[in-house]
């Protein structure tokens, strides 16, 4: 079954009640609608239960998968998700997978590649598992910003990364901020550098910095790095910041900057890793910065129901 060029989603699942079960989909070339809309590649929304097996979502407007609100899940494999774009000259967006507000994932086998903001993502997300995917050359956007190939923010239940490739992204391969969970038996390497203004005042000129790091860590109450080879990320390897219980195990990153990077009372378990080839090794309290996440976008689907 072939879904193209539809108005603000491809395949739209709502409510409690509703199970969708597809095989062999293709959903490309959504667009956002004259009223606003979304333009996803497949939504589940308020609590629909969608799953997925061999289909490809390309080139849809503000996510390939979407899932928003408590109760709304996505289980999906064998899936091929790039190019998503944003939702339009002012919006933001353009995510592989975007799990939002309560929402829950779970991917297998997937390649996500060449999407704009972030490759596999989630906010203010439930629970998470992302397993043998490969997240590649997530574009950023026009100014130079993101381009995360997995990115965690303020979630609810454990985001779980394992066995995955993270390569040629932007910004940072995996950042999990305020989102406890894992990251294991993956090779993060290649990040790209992303800029960002650096504010100095009105009355000054514009200044940016460059950040490509593998895998950042930044105000999580618990996180575990297991068997992570990370290379070749130009300036940190690992970065971690107010995060004091965190333990990078059994892993080995080389390379860049720094290999190690740690700020703001963030001591970490290192048992069995290894840090070479970086400029500095180990570092503490450098004042990194770190960029903050994409906005939420709500959704807003024409679907002739009450909201």
């Amino acid at each position: 079954v072939r879904l193209s060029g539809n108005f603000e989603a491809g395949l739209l699942a709502r409510g409690a009640g509703t199970r969708v079960d597809v095989t062999r989909l293709v959903v490309d070339d959504s667009q956002v609608s004259a009223t606003g809309g979304f333009g996803g590649g497949v939504i589940a929304f308020k609590g629909a239960n969608v799953r997925l097996h061999q289909a490809r979502l390309s080139r849809n407007r503000g996510a390939g998968v979407l899932a928003d609100s408590a109760g709304s899940h996505v289980q999906a494999s064998s899936l091929l998700v790039d190019g998503s774009r944003s939702l339009g000259l002012t919006k933001g967006l353009g995510w592989g997978t975007d799990i939002q507000n309560g929402a829950s994932l779970e991917l297998a086998g997937a390649m996500v590649v060449g999407n704009r903001e972030v490759g596999v993502g989630g906010l203010l997300a439930q629970a998470s598992f992302v397993v043998g995917t490969r997240v590649v050359a997530t574009v950023g956007t026009e100014d130079g910003r993101f381009g995360y190939g997995v990115m965690f923010d303020s979630c609810v239940g454990d985001s779980t990364v394992a066995s995955c490739l993270l390569s040629r992204n932007r910004s940072a391969g995996a950042i999990f901020r305020r989102s406890k969970g894992s990251l294991r038996n993956t090779v993060v390497d290649n990040t790209l550098p992303s800029k960002y203004p650096l504010s100095l005042g009105a009355s000054e000129p514009a200044e940016f910095i460059e950040l490509a790091d593998g895998v950042v860590i930044w105000e999580v109450s618990s996180m575990l790095v297991e068997a992570v080879l990370g290379a070749r990320n130009p300036r940190a390897g690992a970065l971690v910041e107010g995060s004091p219980a965190t333990a990078i195990r059994s892993s080995a990153f080389s390379g860049g900057l720094f290999g190690l990077a740690t700020q703001g009372a963030s001591p970490v378990d290192t048992a069995s890793s290894l840090y070479v080839g970086s400029q500095a090794n180990y570092s503490g309290d450098m004042g990194l910065f770190i960029p903050a996440a994409p906005r939420l976008v709500g959704v807003d689907v024409n679907d002739g129901e009450d909201p």
